[in-house]
């Protein structure tokens, strides 16, 4: 694929975080910990880009956005309530975060020379549970679920970590296969661009904030 063409895709993340900022001071605070991961997204893509410009490998920069990408994804549950009322359960997906990565990344010497495959399959299977187990309670409640920004953000997530248990265990089971990790890549830069724009329309539809709720709906 055309690098100006993978770099226009790739920067489809621009567009839910320039609608967030726009939002910022309005949206629930429980929504906002989804920006800082808009936002780390956006910041691992500039810095991946920079790290090949000047040392042709971004395997430092990818795996520790991994880990950064891994304790966000868990803290947006945290903030929607279900590992609030589970601390200890919290608590363990994170110590077994940091145990997998560390154990990948730094003993195994991983860190420099390729990509922390285990521990990218392991947190996505955890964040596909997590969010099967926010749709199931947000089936239960009334209202279009596609104007739902928890739904959307939930649908956005599942997809990229589907896609990344699918493409890291084919790439862990065939390594060497060239002209399968060109098209790897190429379907991800097409399937990251749709799920940036279900980011931009779950933003567009993020709840205000209780005081600005009510505020609007007295002084109309």
């Amino acid at each position: 694929m055309n690098l100006s063409v993978t770099t226009i895709f790739t920067s489809s993340i621009l567009i839910p975080i320039v609608i967030g900022l726009v939002r910022l001071n309005r949206i629930r605070a429980s929504y906002q910990p989804f920006l800082i991961f808009l936002l780390l997204a956006f910041t691992a893509e500039l810095v991946g880009f920079i790290s090949i410009k000047l040392v042709h490998n971004n395997n430092v920069s990818t795996n520790i956005y991994t880990l950064l990408e891994a304790v966000v994804i868990a803290y947006i549950f945290y903030a929607w309530g279900f590992f609030r009322q589970h601390k200890k359960l919290f608590t363990g997906v994170l110590v077994l975060y940091s145990a997998v990565w560390s154990t990948e990344n730094i003993v195994l010497e991983h860190l420099e020379d390729g990509i922390c495959s285990y521990f990218i399959m392991l947190y996505s299977l955890v964040t596909v549970l997590l969010c099967i187990n926010e749709i199931n309670a947000l089936v239960s409640m009334r209202g279009n679920l596609f104007k739902n920004a928890r739904f959307l953000i939930c649908m956005g997530l599942i997809i990229m970590c589907v896609y990344s248990l699918i493409t890291e265990g084919t790439l862990l089971i065939d390594p060497d296969n060239g002209p399968l990790s060109i098209k790897i890549f190429t379907f991800y830069v097409y399937i990251n661009a749709f799920v940036n724009i279900v980011y931009a329309v779950a933003v567009y539809f993020m709840p205000e904030r209780d005081d600005i709720y009510f505020s609007k709906r007295f002084n109309a």
